[in-house]
């Protein structure tokens, strides 16, 4: 296994997504123009299931989210989502073991993650 810092991973790694979709820039070019249009994917949907203590919808959102941002090689986001993801996922059925300030803390990190890879895809398309 190879081990990358995290300091090292870019806001987009076109190049390796385009090796999982056989060098294919088309698809790659139409699945970024995508997301960049996708309108569930807001920091407003999910403060509002934080905000209703919905946190297996939390997840599920983030789950989404990281998913999409792993295909297209959105590397920064992608870890953000996955430390969100993983956090909730852990105490979604235990939700009194939360520790509320840092749950804001990573999701502030997601929230500004995402739009600085937001902003940098929207340069390309």
């Amino acid at each position: 296994m190879n081990y990358v810092n995290k300091s090292q991973r870019k806001i987009i790694n076109i190049e390796e997504s385009l090796e999982r979709f056989d060098g294919m820039q088309d698809l790659y070019d139409d699945l970024a123009k995508m997301f960049l249009t996708d309108d569930s994917y807001t920091n407003e949907q999910l403060q509002i299931l934080l905000n209703e203590k919905k946190f297996k919808e939390a997840c599920s959102y983030v789950h989404k989210l990281k998913g999409v941002a792993g295909t297209l090689g959105l590397e920064q986001l992608f870890d953000t989502a996955k430390e969100v993801n993983d956090y909730l996922k852990k105490y979604q059925n235990d939700t009194d073991k939360i520790d509320f300030d840092f749950l804001d803390n990573i999701v502030h990190n997601l929230f500004y993650s995402y739009l600085k890879t937001f902003n940098e895809l929207k340069k390309l398309y």
